[in-house]
């Protein structure tokens, strides 16, 4: 919702279709996002977030919930006990954000989302830690590619400036991947599949034509991302001095997913090769991770 709207109808309704939902899935999630945050002055920003909060825990509480009891037929919707559990669930459950388009507070609030949803997220986390310590670097981001969106993080000294330097610059680098992506591909002889298909007297073999067929679309059907990876083709890397002495570097993990790391220049220049040593176990850990989940 709009920070800068009148928000009880707004509240109304989300607290309807969150009733709803909870009541068909139990173990769905909830985040509202505020939005246009930066329309407000500093002071009444953070009044209204509270006042936003106070509001809807008060919607959940008076809310009609025998309403619905066609929805839940197990349920006892005139039992106290039973209502008050469903409010004492719904209130704490609910994620609320500030976010702006104009900031990386927008981004940030998804990553939430996403991050809530991921079952692996504690294991990646603990890759990343396991890499930010043993490399001697500050921090390390996994990020979506396509919506510069943090999937996971190794949670040190984190803060809203750094994730929004860091984005920026993996922004700003994407927007130039074409010149990275100019890979030649290796040409194909025309003549050679002939050749190989071919028997002495120049025909193709048959045999076995229709076994092929079937094998192939039993390939098709049980593909994934990594089966169209070429494993020689070079991932793209780059790193970039911010100031005398911060360096961020940058790498391709598979299609849609690149590290982003933090570190003193200093340490870049001394500890390059340990660093990438270090990463090509990082990046099979989270591309296991990824083909068992």
């Amino acid at each position: 919702m709009q920070q800068d709207d009148s928000y009880h109808d707004s509240i109304r309704k989300f607290v309807h279709i969150m009733v709803r939902a909870y009541l068909s899935n139990p173990a769905i999630r909830f985040h509202m996002f505020i939005h246009k945050a930066e329309m407000l002055s500093e002071d009444y920003r953070g009044e209204n977030y509270a006042e936003i909060q106070r509001t809807t825990a008060e919607e959940i509480e008076d809310f009609r919930y025998g309403d619905f009891q066609s929805l839940a037929p197990g349920w006892d919707f005139e039992d106290p006990g039973t209502v008050g559990m469903i409010i004492n669930t719904l209130i704490p459950d609910v994620v609320y954000s500030m976010t702006s388009a104009h900031d990386v507070s927008l981004r940030a609030a998804w990553s939430k989302v996403i991050q809530g949803s991921m079952e692996m997220l504690p294991a990646v986390e603990s890759l990343l830690l396991d890499f930010t310590s043993h490399s001697s670097t500050d921090n390390t981001f996994l990020f979506d590619m396509k919506s510069r969106v943090i999937l996971a993080t190794d949670n040190r000294h984190r803060t809203d400036e750094l994730t929004e330097q860091v984005t920026e610059y993996l922004a700003s680098f994407l927007q130039f991947q074409s010149l990275y992506k100019a890979i030649a591909q290796r040409p194909v002889e025309d003549n050679e599949d002939e050749e190989d298909g071919e028997d002495e007297d120049g025909e193709g073999e048959e045999e076995g034509g229709d076994d092929e067929e079937e094998e192939e679309e039993e390939d098709e059907e049980g593909r994934e991302w990594w089966d169209d990876e070429d494993p020689d083709a070079p991932w793209m890397t780059q790193s970039t001095r911010l100031l005398p002495s911060t360096t961020l570097a940058m790498w391709q993990f598979t299609p849609y997913l690149a590290l982003v790391v933090l570190l003193r220049t200093d340490t870049w220049q001394v500890r390059r090769g340990t660093i990438e040593y270090n990463l090509t176990f990082l990046r099979q850990g989270v591309r296991e991770i990824l083909t068992v989940v």
